[in-house]
């Protein structure tokens, strides 16, 4: 599995997914938290885990990658 991981990911931390996403949020110079919690409004305290957070002057985006 390492192998194989360092072949598909080039040994980056993440699914090849989140490799991918990482990869085209930093080339287009987009400012992105990785693999961080957020709190969102009326989710009574508990915060949601998520792949990768865009902060906007509005609301954040949020990325959840899965691998097929």
């Amino acid at each position: 599995m390492k192998k194989h991981k360092k072949i598909c990911t080039g040994g980056e931390h993440g699914s090849f997914g989140e490799v991918m996403i990482k990869s085209i949020l930093t080339k287009l110079e987009l400012e992105f938290k990785y693999d961080t919690s957020y709190q969102l409004i009326g989710n009574y305290g508990s915060l949601l885990r998520w792949d990768f957070i865009i902060p906007t002057n509005d609301k954040p985006i949020f990325i959840e990658s899965i691998f097929l």
